[in-house]
């Protein structure tokens, strides 16, 4: 591939980049999914700057681009890892809203990227990955391979998670992630194939793009306090996707207890982050076994995938045990409590509205049960 050809592939991927970079600067307040797409872009655009400069500098005589060479490719290999690992923690927030938690437990999905990047240390030392021969032209090496199959890993980690989070939640939200994935696999077998020719960057860019330009749909339909789904989502599942294939799915109504007290005694700062907080609890609650929404104010709906009264029952328990862990170590000059009810909705057999004012009647029975033991609470007094 000549230096000119790099740089009009890189380039265009690179202008690409910026334009949705700025997109994504005129968006305040992001989210750390927001931040984790914007790495995702960011890493591919850096990339996109290196290559050509590898390019230009092979082949030429001189310790400095001996020097420059080594370092950009050794660059752009971490960048074929790291564009992959960060991806993985993208499709995690993305769908679940938190990473650490789970970081700590899945780590083990990170450790090969983590022993190849090790291996890029080593090979400024001992040629494992790539060398640079006598003439100062960078040759593939013996572990070379490896990174691309890194890369295409990371993908199939990433493309496994949406799967399973679709076949036990039941749906996904807007997230087309074959538009990340396609491109990205094409670049990187070009890449693998023939030596010389790349084209991986500005097709992870492309990627990165579609990606972003699909989830500007998901933006009508997240609650922007807690980035739950919002009420707008709730009606399009419910009408366009449960009622319309029939299907029996397990719905809970919850709501915060004395959520008014709150913000009465501690401002709506306060309130606000307690339903923020909720929210988080709900996310935990419910795992990849459905979807929370932010229903109105402080009620919120999970939407689980199953017909068992007795399995959403145990969700609800679960809700109630978190709520106590959360006040348990939070250290709040209040306590964050739940009242739900529950139930399974059978579009075949009951109208929704029926249904909601079914289960709706059992939250309100849960909370004047809680009312009748913290009368200090009421706010009906």
């Amino acid at each position: 591939m000549s230096v000119l050809s790099s740089l009009v592939s890189n380039g265009i991927g690179v202008a690409l980049a910026v334009i949705t970079l700025v997109c994504f600067n005129a968006r305040r307040n992001r989210s750390l999914e927001d931040k984790l797409l914007y790495l995702c872009l960011l890493i591919p655009t850096v990339c996109c700057v290196l290559e050509p400069i590898a390019y230009a500098v092979d082949g030429r005589a001189g310790i400095f681009f001996t020097i420059v060479g080594r370092m950009a490719n050794t660059l752009l290999f971490a960048g074929d890892i790291a564009t992959g690992a960060v991806f993985i923690l993208f499709v995690r927030c993305h769908l679940f809203g938190e990473i650490l938690d789970w970081v700590k437990e899945r780590w083990y999905f990170f450790a090969a990227p983590i022993l190849l990047l090790f291996v890029l240390l080593v090979n400024l030392f001992v040629p494992l990955v790539f060398r640079i021969d006598g003439a100062n032209v960078c040759q593939r090496a013996a572990l070379q391979p490896l990174y691309y199959l890194c890369a295409i890993y990371c993908m199939i980690v990433a493309v496994v998670m949406v799967y399973r989070f679709s076949r036990n939640a039941g749906v996904v939200k807007f997230f087309p992630i074959h538009i990340f994935v396609i491109p990205v696999v094409l670049g990187v077998a070009v890449r693998f194939s023939l030596n010389g020719i790349s084209i991986v960057w500005p097709m992870v860019i492309i990627g990165v793009v579609g990606v972003f330009m699909s989830l500007q749909n998901d933006l009508a339909y997240i609650d922007s306090l807690t980035k739950l789904n919002n009420r707008a989502y709730f009606d399009h599942l419910i009408g366009d996707t449960i009622n319309n294939s029939h299907r029996k799915v397990g719905i809970i109504m919850a709501d915060i207890d004395h959520f008014k007290r709150i913000n009465d005694d501690f401002g709506h700062s306060e309130g606000d982050r307690a339903l923020i907080d909720y929210a988080a609890i709900l996310r935990r609650t419910i795992g990849d076994r459905g979807i929370a929404i932010r229903y109105a104010g402080d009620e919120f709906i999970i939407i689980q995938n199953t017909d068992d009264q007795w399995q959403i029952e145990q969700t609800v328990k679960k809700l109630y045990s978190l709520c106590d862990k959360y006040n348990d170590t939070a250290g709040k000059p209040y306590e964050l409590t739940a009242s739900a009810g529950c139930g399974i909705y059978d579009p075949d057999i009951e109208s929704f509205d029926d249904f909601i004012k079914r289960i709706d009647k059992f939250m309100f029975e849960q909370k004047a049960n809680f009312y009748a033991t913290h009368k200090e609470y009421d706010r009906r007094k």
